[in-house]
């Protein structure tokens, strides 16, 4: 199973130049030094099929609280009817982040 935190830079086993390109086409960061990058410009439902299918393996991708930092599986979050976790914003909130009052104010701060 290949676990990906969008927003985090991540690494790869080497790829072909064509699966690179498709990668690269969508909307994938790279940098030499850092390595991969899923973010909101990603096509994360099309990386997630193309990943699976190159590497023969699970591909989760996975958000952090924007607050605290947990990890949040967007399966089991109480609002996954509700979001479409692969168009959503990096910026999310874990549900002991979102039950505290003053979530909001520490959203916007972290979201700056």
């Amino acid at each position: 199973m290949i676990e990906i935190v969008e927003g985090e830079w991540f690494r790869l086993p080497r790829l072909g130049i064509d699966d690179f390109k498709t990668l690269m086409s969508l909307g994938l960061k790279y940098d030499k030094v850092k390595g991969l990058l899923v973010n909101s410009e990603t096509n994360k439902n099309l990386f997630v099929i193309f990943l699976t299918q190159v590497l023969k393996d699970e591909v989760i991708i996975y958000k952090r609280c924007a607050i605290c930092k947990a990890r949040i599986d967007c399966k089991t979050c109480e609002y996954s009817s509700e979001c479409d976790f692969l168009k959503a914003s990096e910026n999310c909130l874990c549900i002991t982040c979102l039950e505290k009052d003053e979530s909001y104010a520490y959203y916007i701060m972290s979201s700056q």
